[in-house]
């Protein structure tokens, strides 16, 4: 285990392990954390002085012209694939105090077995992670694609998978392009046997509930560690939180319901991606979809 600070000084060893079994009692008692990675990955992923300077040989990266136009493309592409084209689809009439839609956001409890129409899952795209304006930056002027969420360096480390079942569309694996703002299909069937499964979704909608949409979010941490070596681990996973509250508060506005999910299968979920779980892993999963009426407020620690 590696130092961290403790007062004006790097904590060793034996401090964390002194600090770790100074709380042994109640259920949030800190030796539960001394066999696990969990402390190792806290202390390695925070920032000091002394490893700022590490920090900036990653940083100096971003100043080559070839990394800068390389960067400004983090689009994953599935060449030869199907493609569907959202840009034919207009987005439905959407007028809501976001205030107010703040405070009503609740996780549906089921959905109904009723079709997702192609301009609300165009806009759900388009208003969450699609390419929002061009700009062109830097002293070679290269033109970058910006969204409508927050990226660390604007290096946008995620990718957008759907598993749709009650569509406008043919049901399949699909990938998000948010440069062309298109749909490319890596799978064809019904996959909502496998969603139920492997995604930790079932036990946790009402009986009877249809699974009309699965979204799952990627992070390719390579593209943040180029500039920001282990502090991309961080940076990953916050990027992917603010992904999933755009989409779930999109949805919301649209009218649809959502559900996160996090008793997913990792190695499952990535395998059916055909990602490799190391460089690109599943980040989190959401259903989506027309919530039912009886859909009512969750129980603390089920979905909120």
């Amino acid at each position: 285990m590696k130092s961290r600070r403790c007062g004006m000084r790097m904590m060793d060893e034996s401090d964390i392990l002194r600090l770790l079994r100074q709380k042994q009692e109640g259920i949030y008692r800190l030796g539960l954390f001394e066999s696990t990675p969990i402390m190792d990955t806290i202390v390695n992923t925070k920032l000091s002085r002394q490893r700022v300077k590490g920090l900036a040989l990653h940083t100096q990266m971003m100043n080559n012209p070839y990394v800068r136009k390389r960067a400004a493309q983090p689009f994953k592409r599935y060449e030869g694939r199907p493609v569907i084209d959202l840009r034919a689809y207009d987005a439905p009439e959407c007028v809501h105090d976001f205030l107010a839609m703040c405070l009503s956001r609740k996780s549906a409890t089921g959905f109904e077995n009723r079709v997702i129409p192609g301009q609300h899952l165009s806009a759900l795209l388009k208003h969450s992670y699609g390419v929002t304006r061009i700009e062109r930056i830097f002293e070679e002027k290269i033109p970058w694609g910006f969204r409508c969420i927050p990226s660390p360096g604007g290096l946008f480390a995620s990718e957008i998978y759907l598993i749709l079942c009650r569509t406008d569309f043919p049901p399949g694996l699909y990938h998000y392009r948010p440069d062309i703002h298109a749909l490319e299909q890596l799978k064809a069937g019904d996959f909502s046997e496998f969603a139920e499964t492997s995604c930790g979704i079932a036990g946790y909608l009402s009986a009877g509930s249809s699974i009309p949409c699965v979204i799952i979010c990627t992070s390719l941490i390579e593209r943040l560690y180029i500039k920001y070596g282990l502090r991309s681990y961080k940076f990953m996973l916050i990027e992917t939180g603010i992904l999933a509250q755009q989409l779930t508060m999109v949805a919301h506005a649209l009218g649809l319901g959502s559900r996160m999910f996090g008793g997913y299968f990792d190695d499952e979920v990535d395998d059916f991606l055909g990602v490799d779980g190391v460089l690109e892993s599943v980040q989190n999963v959401m259903v989506v979809g027309w919530p039912t009426e009886d859909a009512g407020t969750d129980a603390p620690g089920e979905g909120g």
